[in-house]
């Protein structure tokens, strides 16, 4: 069978190819392929909608490089990691919470650097430049889809005034 969910797109609307990939609703492909003649384009939707692969899918066809921000790890790496994979694109995680283990030693020491923005050094030259997470980014520079987790910052009320 044809590896057509790999291929660039054609204009031809997916639905008039054979799917590869089971479950792929080719309508849903084919109308993110409208989306993305718009250009740079934010899409915020309800989860289990099918979006996400669809996205993932004519993206891929057309050679460009997307970004996923999901509310858990789970979905991005499930749902996003395996589907990059089917289709034979490359994944990187852009991981949340992390620092360099070096600046975590900094803030040990001054509790207030953890709220200001520390800039980094030359990351290439540390010995665990191959094997950091938050390095990854810099490391993977063709991947297919970059994916990271959405974090909202919960305001904790000691006051119930406040």
């Amino acid at each position: 069978m044809e590896d057509i969910l790999s291929e660039p797109a054609t204009g031809e609307p997916l639905s008039t190819c054979i799917a590869l990939l089971e479950g792929i609703d080719s309508d849903r492909v084919d109308a993110v392929d409208v989306i993305l003649d718009q250009g740079d384009t934010a899409v915020y939707k309800v989860p289990r909608a099918g979006f996400t692969i669809s996205a993932i899918i004519a993206a891929h066809r057309r050679g460009l490089k997307i970004l996923i921000v999901s509310p858990t790890r789970k979905i991005a790496s499930s749902t996003v990691q395996g589907t990059v994979e089917d289709i034979g694109g490359v994944y990187c995680n852009i991981p949340g919470n992390q620092s360099c283990k070096y600046v975590q030693e900094l803030i040990k020491k001054d509790r207030f650097l953890k709220e200001m923005p520390i800039p980094k050094g030359d990351c290439s030259k540390c010995e665990e430049y191959q094997t950091c997470p938050v390095t990854e980014i810099e490391r993977i520079d063709d991947f297919t889809v970059a994916t990271m987790t959405l974090s909202t910052p919960v305001k904790k009320c000691t006051d119930p005034a406040e």
